[in-house]
């Protein structure tokens, strides 16, 4: 069985494991106890996005716990207080493999060097695709993902009612900030295909008074009974678990 477990997602901070019965990766840790929260023996790699302490703050915990690989672009692990031999950089389209798992790191845009990824799960050949913490996916197009996990912080329509913009406004919605909702949309509808089974709406402002809201946005937009969109609460206060694929073996012709 495939699963995902899902720690924190929000700019409190972001975790999601992504394992099988026999081992997991760790995608962004900045949550606190994440070594709480998964067998850390099964742990083959933790997979930073970028800098900012809601996705990396529990890395000093979790290097201490057990002399884990990290990777990364070179920008984020210079920043990250491990050792050199803990540090393994990542280039943009160079996929590499932890395990069972191979993966193909791209780049997204947000105020720091950002990663987003492509995770295939190889005894299953599911593909799960990551992209969190980014103003813009228009450049971006994928083939046969099974799960999105992917950021939708905000809309337009917000935007648009607010007499004034703050600080926090010009940053979320800037050409650095975060993925509005109307882009998600678009996104998931220029890229969905008939392997497509979850999407996974994350890093949900914490502003909008009912993260469900997003959800149906989403879900009405898509209009697939096939595909289970699910949002994931940014006041998240127990880990949530989802199954991405029941059997994990494939069908053998011979």
């Amino acid at each position: 069985m495939l699963k995902l477990k899902i720690l924190g997602s929000s700019s409190k901070g972001n975790c999601f494991i992504l394992y099988d019965n026999e081992e997991n990766i760790i995608i962004d840790c900045g949550v606190k106890n994440t070594c709480q929260n998964v067998d850390i023996t099964k742990t083959m790699g933790i997979l930073i996005s970028h800098s900012h302490l809601d996705h990396c703050k529990d890395v000093k915990e979790i290097k201490d716990y057990y002399n884990y690989k990290f990777y990364s672009n070179k920008e984020t692990l210079d920043i990250l207080p491990i050792i050199e031999a803990q540090k393994y950089v990542t280039e943009y389209k160079v996929p590499f493999e932890i395990n069972q798992f191979k993966i193909m790191p791209f780049e997204v845009y947000h105020d720091v060097p950002n990663n987003g990824y492509l995770i295939k799960h190889i005894p299953s050949g599911m593909k799960i695709l990551y992209i969190i913490d980014t103003s813009s996916v228009s450049n971006l197009h994928f083939k046969d993902v099974d799960v999105f996990i992917i950021e939708a912080n905000h809309s337009y329509e917000w935007l648009f009612e607010k007499d004034e913009l703050d600080a926090k406004d010009y940053r979320t919605y800037g050409s650095q900030g975060h993925l509005a909702v109307e882009d998600t949309i678009e996104f998931l509808q220029n890229n969905i295909n008939y392997n497509t089974k979850k999407v996974i709406l994350t890093h949900i402002s914490s502003s909008c008074n009912d993260y469900l809201e997003i959800k149906n946005i989403v879900k009405n937009a898509i209009n697939d009974e096939k595909i289970e969109i699910i949002a994931v609460n940014p006041n998240l206060k127990e880990p949530l678990e989802v199954v991405l694929k029941e059997d994990l073996n494939q069908f053998n012709f011979e």
